[in-house]
């Protein structure tokens, strides 16, 4: 979230932040566009959290650190069903 910006991505003005995206790096030689950022709707708060996760970022790389966050997941997050899925709109 190193920028943040209010987009009206088709239904109105609404908060949103940059986010890393892997085909940026290859976005350039397929359309000339030297400069590409990806900005995704977020909550102040989401923003606020992706911008703290800057200064924990080194960390993530360590092995014992990504186990740790992958079993508090597992035991944690629960995703919506196929019914909510269906019903919950994605705009691009």
């Amino acid at each position: 979230a190193y920028k943040v910006h209010n987009i009206d991505f088709g239904d109105g003005e609404k908060l949103a932040m940059t986010i890393p995206w892997g085909d940026v790096s290859t976005a350039y030689y397929t359309t000339g566009i030297e400069n590409i950022d990806v900005f995704i709707p977020g909550s102040p708060n989401m923003i606020k959290n992706a911008k703290r996760a800057n200064w924990v970022r080194p960390l993530l790389g360590i092995t014992w650190v990504q186990n740790l966050i992958k079993s508090r997941i597992e035991r944690t997050v629960k995703g919506p069903n196929e019914e909510q899925r269906n019903q919950l709109p994605t705009y691009v």
